[in-house]
């Protein structure tokens, strides 16, 4: 019998999926429990259209990203800090931070959890790489400076 998943069933599979399990464990488990619907008419074009959906927003978050690094990658931007007399700064630079600098250099927003870098904490030239996709990496420079 073909289900219509409502909610996650481990070994059998995801909500809103459309899976073929038996007539007895239909009926006996999924369907008494609420945790499926029969594969019908209106509950299959439903999860269609849903997947639909989900891949056009997937699409257009994949098409954005590649904007981002069309707009990024390869260039260098500049930020300032306060140091002491040493030239080292007073605390560091976080992702948060360069998520700052990126938005008000480039104009672009990239959350902080994209971006792979450890804690800055000298002046100078770093390499910064942004993993937008699971298959795309820009790679920015971030040149740090002293505040006067």
């Amino acid at each position: 019998m073909k289900v219509v998943l409502l909610a996650d069933v481990r070994g059998v599979g995801r909500k809103n999926e459309i899976v073929s399990v038996s007539d007895g464990y239909a009926r006996n488990f999924l369907l008494k429990k609420r945790l499926a619907t029969p594969a019908e008419g209106s509950a299959v074009a439903r999860v269609k259209k849903m997947q639909s959906d989900k891949q056009k927003e997937h699409q257009a978050h994949e098409q954005h990203m590649k904007e981002i690094h069309r707009a990024i990658d390869g260039k260098s931007f500049e930020m300032s800090a306060k140091t002491n007399a040493e030239g080292q700064l007073f605390g560091s630079l976080h992702a948060a931070d360069i998520s700052k600098g990126l938005k008000s250099s480039f104009g672009v927003s990239v959350d902080k959890s994209l971006i792979q870098a450890d804690h800055i904490k000298t002046l100078g030239v770093h390499e910064i790489a942004i993993k937008l996709l699971s298959s795309l990496t820009a790679k920015v420079s971030l040149n740090v400076t002293s505040e006067d």
